[in-house]
């Protein structure tokens, strides 16, 4: 199976690691409003398959099975890194959004930014 296909089949799986870990409001609204994100959860989830994939093959040798294995899950991942920090960036920019507009409680915007590493005064919010 193509990985095109594989992603058209895979659902909310490329979004796993984001829906648990933020409230169910919150992740909606970051899956259905940020292309950015989405696309960015696709390309991990992508990775993993690959790894996945390769695994195995007696084809690939241990070093090149590694070096994908770093991309996709080594604790130093600077690919997952760069998802969280942008998590963290899109939670920061919408708070106000979230809260004012999104009709989220509050409490469960200030759970999303605290599983980021991030504060609601940090944000905009009024």
């Amino acid at each position: 199976m193509t990985y095109s296909n594989k992603l058209q089949h895979a659902g909310g799986e490329p979004y796993d690691n984001e829906k648990d870990r933020l409230p169910h409001r919150v992740f909606v609204a970051l899956r259905t409003k940020n292309e950015d994100y989405k696309q960015l959860a696709q390309v991990r989830w992508l990775g993993y398959q690959l790894h996945d994939d390769i695994a195995y093959s007696e084809a690939i040798s241990e070093e090149v099975e590694m070096m994908i294995f770093g991309i996709v899950d080594a604790d130093d991942n600077s690919f997952r890194n760069a998802i969280d920090i942008h998590v963290k960036q899109w939670l920061r920019n919408n708070a106000t959004t979230l809260i004012e507009e999104e009709g989220i409680d509050e409490a469960e915007v200030e759970e999303a930014l605290a599983e980021y590493g991030a504060e609601l005064e940090e944000t905009q919010v009024a």
